[in-house]
This record gives C-alpha cells, sequence and structure tokens, in this order.
C-alpha cells in the first residue's frame, strides 16, 4: 500500500488527523480547532469515498422510519454493513427504542466487541462514548417527546464494520468514510493516532457550550492566540458605507491565506438581508484605481475576469439571513456585543497565490451605517496544485415541481463543506438530501428528511447550536405560536422562514470528478416553497478524474472487444427501472447478468499516468447483499460488496476503488470477479461497467 501524503488523516478520517502535513503546507500549531481548519483546503487526494447508510423510504417517499438492510442470523436489523477499511465520523436517530441494544461487530467477529443500549449511547453513558462527542437533546415540537440522538465520536474500522439492532431501528443515519484496500486503519477504539482527533471535537464542543451560555454572550468576544499571531499582516476597515457603494477589506497581491474575519455592524436585520460579501482570488481584483480615483468591480475592470468565489448576503454566509441571531458553529459565529451591536466571525482558510481581494457592498437605498471589518492572513503559501479555492454558491427561489433543490452542481474536484437553508411556505421538510459526487447517478447520501439532515427531528424546530448543525431561531417562538402545543403544524409555522445550517467538518465530503448536491422539498419534491441555499466549498475547477472506458454486459460488440467472460450459473435478463435521487420520474431499460455463482473476467483502458481507478457498476438492487471478490492482473485487490435491498427503485451505481499500486502505468487492467454469496437464485448483478481514472 503507497503512503499518500495525508495517509493518516484518510486512514481515520479528517478528524482523526494528526499535526503530520506536508511540507509545504503552513505550520500547525497547538490549536486543535485551528490546526484542523488549516488542513481543510488541501484536496482530497487518497481516493476516499464518502457514504451513508439511513433508514429512507425505498419509494422516496414520506415513511422514513424503520428501514434498514436486512436482518442477520439473530434476527436483529443490521443497520450498517461495510467490508474494508473505513470510518464512521457521524450517527444520528430519532424515536430512539429505550430498550433497544446497538451491537457493533469489528472485523469479522460473530460476538459484538459492544452491546450498548441506544438511549444510553447518545446519553454518553458508555466510557468509549462520553459526552461532549454524543448528545441527546430535545430539538423538535411536532412529538412531546422530539428527542435527537448524535455521535461524533470518530469510529475506524480495519476489515469491516457490522451495526446490528435488537429491538427497533425507526429513524437514523450514519455517516461514513471508505478508503481502498490495504489502507492500514487501527478498528475503534484506536489508540494511535486518534487522540489528537478527540481533541479536536471535544475542544469545538466545549466551546460551543461556552459560546451559547448567557454568561459569555454578555463578554466581548476575544480572538485565541492562534488568530493573533498574524495580526501585524490583518487590515482593519472602518467605514459608514454608503448605499450602493462597495468598500474593499482586503485587497492584496502575493501567496497567502486569510485566516480570520471579524466584521461588526449594527443589529438591523436588512443589513444582514441588503449587504453583499465577496471575495476573487487570484484575479483582477488588486488593479490599480481609474484615473478619476475610483475603484472598479473586478467583473467591471476586464471582461476576461472570472467570476467571483463567493458572493453571497452578509447574513446567509455568517448562517442567519433574516434576523441579528445569536449563533455558534465551528467555522462561523455570530454574537451580540455588549455596546450593542453585533459581531460576526468566520474561520474558514482561504488560499491565494497572486491575489485577493474581499469587498463588502451595500446593495440598497440606505446607507448602512458604521461598519468596523478586520481582516487576518498569513503569507505562508499552500501547495498550489494541491489546495481548493473556498467557495460558495448562492440560490433563492421558488422550487421546481418535481426537481430536488439544488445546494452546488459543479465539475472539479475538492470537499463539499455544508451549506445555510432558508424554507418559506407548505411543508417542506420532509424532503431527503440527495449528494452524488463524480457523476454517479444513486445518491451516496440519502437522508430522511431536511430536519433530520441538518441533525434535528420533528418540525418545527427549537433553536439548538452545535459546532456542526443548527437551527438559527425557534420558528414557532418566533412567529408568535404556542410552543406548548403538539402533534400539530400551525399556520405561522410555514410562513415564516426556518434557518438552517450543516457543516460537514466531522467528514467532509469528497468530490474528484464533480459534485451534485441536492434537498428535496417535501417527500417526493412535489410542495411549493420559497427556498435560498448557501453551499460552502474547497473547489478546483479542473476535474481529477476522467472516465477511460464503458463496458456494456448485454452488447456482444462491446462485451467481446472487452473480453467480458462469465463462468457459473447466470441468467441474462432485461430491466427497465429508475434510480434514487433527483432522477425518480426517469426510467432507464438495460440489459445484464443475474450471478449466483462463478466469476466475472473482462479487461479494460485506463490511463497509465493514473493515480488509483474506480469501476462503476450498474446493478440491480432487488438483490441484497451482492458480494465478490475482486482480483486485477491476478493480484488480490478487496471486496466488493453492497449489502442494501430496494424492490421499487431498482437501479443503484456500485463503486470499487482500485489501489494505485495496481493501476500506475498500465494501459490496461484484467479484472477477475469471484461471486460469492448464500443466496441459491442471485449474489451478484451487472449491467455495465464503467471506469474513471483519478489524475494528478
Amino acid at each position: 500500500m503507497k503512503h499518500h501524503a495525508y495517509l493518516i488523516l484518510g486512514a481515520i478520517g479528517w478528524l482523526l488527523g494528526t499535526a503530520q502535513v506536508s511540507a509545504q503546507t503552513p505550520q500547525t500549531r497547538q490549536n486543535p480547532i485551528r490546526t484542523y481548519l488549516e488542513q481543510l483546503p488541501i484536496l482530497p487526494d487518497d481516493n476516499r469515498m464518502a457514504g451513508q447508510f439511513s433508514s429512507h423510504s425505498p419509494h422516496q417517499q414520506n415513511g422514513d422510519a424503520g428501514h434498514f438492510l436486512y436482518r442477520d442470523q439473530h434476527g436483529d436489523a443490521v443497520i450498517f454493513d461495510v467490508e474494508g477499511p473505513g470510518c464512521i465520523t457521524s450517527m444520528w436517530g430519532t424515536v430512539l427504542d429505550h430498550n433497544g441494544t446497538f451491537k457493533f461487530y469489528f472485523d469479522g467477529d460473530t460476538i459484538p466487541k459492544y452491546a450498548i443500549n441506544i438511549h444510553d449511547f447518545y446519553q454518553g453513558k458508555h466510557p468509549e462514548f462520553p459526552q461532549p462527542y454524543v448528545s441527546y437533546d430535545r430539538r423538535g415540537y411536532y412529538l412531546e417527546d422530539s428527542y435527537a440522538g448524535n455521535c461524533f465520536m470518530p469510529i475506524p474500522f480495519a476489515k469491516s464494520l457490522r451495526i446490528a439492532v435488537e429491538g427497533e431501528t425507526n429513524f437514523y443515519h450514519i455517516l461514513y468514510e471508505r478508503f481502498p484496500y490495504g489502507t492500514e486503519i487501527e478498528s475503534f477504539p484506536a489508540d494511535t493516532p486518534s487522540p489528537a482527533g478527540r481533541d479536536m471535537i471535544r475542544a469545538a464542543m466545549q466551546r460551543n457550550a461556552r459560546a451559547t451560555t448567557p454568561q459569555h454572550r454578555q463578554q466581548r468576544p476575544q480572538t485565541t492566540a492562534s488568530d493573533n499571531r498574524t495580526r501585524p499582516e490583518g487590515q482593519t476597515t472602518n467605514t459608514e458605507l454608503a448605499a450602493w457603494q462597495s468598500v474593499d477589506l482586503l485587497n492584496t497581491t502575493g501567496a497567502g491565506s486569510v485566516r480570520l474575519i471579524t466584521i461588526e455592524t449594527d443589529t438591523l436585520p436588512e443589513l444582514f438581508r441588503n449587504l453583499r460579501l465577496m471575495m476573487i482570488w487570484d484575479d483582477a481584483a488588486a488593479q490599480a484605481p481609474e484615473t478619476d480615483g475610483s475603484k472598479k468591480l473586478a467583473y467591471e475592470k476586464t471582461e476576461n475576469s472570472r467570476l467571483y468565489n463567493v458572493q453571497a448576503p452578509l447574513g446567509f454566509f455568517f448562517g442567519s439571513p433574516h434576523a441579528v441571531l445569536d449563533l455558534e458553529s465551528l467555522p462561523l459565529s455570530i454574537r451580540k456585543t455588549r455596546n450593542g451591536r453585533v459581531r460576526l466571525t468566520c474561520r474558514f482558510v482561504m488560499p491565494y497565490w497572486q491575489n485577493a481581494r474581499i469587498t463588502l457592498f451595500n446593495k440598497s437605498d440606505r446607507p448602512a451605517g458604521k461598519i468596523t471589518a478586520r481582516v487576518l492572513t498569513d503569507t505562508t503559501a499552500y501547495p498550489q496544485d494541491e489546495t481548493g479555492y473556498f467557495t460558495t454558491v448562492y440560490r433563492e427561489g421558488m422550487t421546481v415541481y418535481g426537481n430536488d433543490w439544488i445546494f452546488c452542481e459543479t465539475p472539479g474536484t475538492g470537499w463539499f463543506l455544508g451549506a445555510v437553508q432558508s424554507c418559506r411556505l407548505e411543508h417542506y421538510c420532509e424532503g431527503n438530501e440527495h449528494f452524488c459526487t463524480d457523476g454517479n447517478r444513486t445518491p451516496q447520501i440519502n437522508g430522511t428528511g431536511t430536519e433530520d439532515y441538518y441533525l434535528g427531528c420533528f418540525w418545527p424546530n427549537k433553536k439548538y447550536n452545535t459546532p456542526f448543525a443548527g437551527c438559527a431561531a425557534d420558528v414557532r417562538i418566533l412567529s408568535g405560536g404556542d410552543p406548548n402545543k403538539w402533534l400539530v403544524c400551525l399556520p405561522t409555522d410555514y410562513t415564516t422562514a426556518a434557518v438552517y445550517y450543516r457543516f460537514h467538518l466531522d467528514m467532509p465530503i469528497p468530490f474528484y470528478g464533480a459534485l451534485d448536491a441536492r434537498i428535496q422539498h417535501g417527500s417526493e419534491s412535489q410542495i411549493e416553497s420559497e427556498y435560498a441555499s448557501l453551499a460552502y466549498l474547497y473547489l478546483r475547477r479542473r476535474p481529477a478524474m476522467e472516465e477511460t472506458d464503458l463496458l456494456r454486459v448485454a452488447n456482444p460488440g462491446n462485451a467481446k472487444a472487452h473480453k467480458y467472460k462469465a463462468t457459473g450459473k447466470y441468467r441474462t435478463d432485461n430491466l427497465t427501472a429508475k434510480y434514487e435521487g433527483n432522477y425518480l420520474y426517469t426510467p432507464i431499460t438495460d440489459e445484464g447478468n443475474y450471478h449466483t455463482d462463478g466469476t466475472i473476467s473482462f479487461l479494460v483502458t485506463i490511463d497509465p499516468e493514473n493515480c488509483g481507478v474506480r469501476l462503476r457498476r450498474r446493478a440491480d438492487q432487488a438483490i441484497g447483499r451482492q458480494r465478490a471478490l475482486v482480483y486485477v492482473d491476478g493480484q488480490y485487490a478487496g471486496v466488493w460488496y453492497d449489502p442494501q435491498r430496494n424492490d421499487i427503485l431498482r437501479w443503484y451505481d456500485s463503486e470499487f476503488e482500485i489501489d494505485p499500486d495496481l493501476t500506475q502505468g498500465k494501459e490496461t487492467l484484467r479484472i477477475k470477479l469471484v461471486v460469492e454469496g448464500e443466496s441459491e437464485t442471485c449474489n451478484f448483478t451487472d449491467f455495465e461497467y464503467r471506469v474513471l481514472c483519478h489524475k494528478k
């Protein structure tokens, strides 16, 4: 197994990373939160994949509870099942079975390593899963017992992990990362190097707890020592911004990175809506003023200028678009000060190499009043070819019937960091998130409801602030409704906008060729509501993955060209079916094979300068627990395993990562799959194989 520059981070997830980074990156410091945020701009390079198991309905309608993968030999409901190295980064659940038990089976064990009462698990009563890494909080109104359980303790596994539930499964989702076969990981509880990750999570949780106490809110916020170290290179702006005027908060040339942004304004909600925060990296952002002394925005200066990387309403960028509300997350915070003003803080790191410009634009007919802003920078350069630009995508409007709301749709490579979302009108909170990466037609992230994606439950939601997710305000109280009413949604619950944030800093979602991140409105994207959203990314628009070959199993000429051959017992059949996600209403017809046993072999073409290869197989997921051993040019490459089953929306794009040690320098690969399974009728299906090469 080749050790990539970020093997430790890749092995157990970003939150388990030690301070080991490339010598070209800025020097890390003792603050675990700051160290973690500094490493985020580095693009994914270890071929990890993100995934999620959840209780979502197989019909993709409402009723996202009680669904699971299969029942094991003990009759328990299996809710997580992955073969190969990986790491669970978060577990969420609601309507918990207080008498139920989580059973964790690591690395092929037949006896669970842990058997923990579900209620005790989320309340932190087990020594391996203590607070503040777990929580159990009331976050909704619809049920009187609207409590959500969350766990952010990273759970790495070296060979496999299966989680079964003795009792009721109800609502759940589990986010995880997978890594190529051969990645060296120590299974939970890993003593090394996980303490660094645990320190970061604990620091984030504890800081959040302090920042949300009434005593702390009345104190003037202070920056940390690590923030202050770049103060000599900071730029302070004091202005009274007139109507339709802009001011540069930063305008600099050379290489470096923004480390901290603080903006102090009056507490007027219209400022949050009318002020625009705009950022542009490595473009015409630092040009000289016109001869009359006036400054032009970059896109007005030259028609060759690129778009802004960030252009968002000020309140939206900091997590509260409609009102001046206290908010505390890991990367962003809003705090009212003792002098009756409000301070906005952004801790995202933003690298650049030629120039950088951050502009505040008053997009209204009224003056914005006194504004004080400070931008702290560091001149230590990141490795340009390995780093993404900090980018946001802002969208607003009415939802479109039959189409999921788009957070972000872009080519390129990077990390999806999360989103802030505003929802108003009709019952939007049944919508599931659907995230597809690299052209996959199946959502790798497929959840159970809008409020569940934001780690709450049972809309309308109470206000809650955590490092990774929150609800900016209590809609029922904000609209004047009765907070003591249960089992009812009041008219004012719909007319007052609900605002949520979810930052995937527990597990930034990697993509190498493209990202398509969406969320339903209503249970089938069938309701009309007023939506707005801001997505956060680190992005290089140059894709780091390309398709080099396509094998259609039932096409005689194509199959012959790829030397496709199947042995053992199998049958060929036609299927017309649909994918889960945004293509729910699009039937696709294809022909393929249903294998009971035997082997499958074929030859594929790849780029010899690849950094690893991904196989993508169209499968029929009406067949559950599909499993095959993978060999590449005669060498064992791991297990291709998919435990899920869906008899309704049957198409599924399954993926398998091949380690670059088995692919680099080659123009072709001979793939052999050995079908395994216990079914007497079918254990593996294949209709097509797409071959995708990772690139530098």
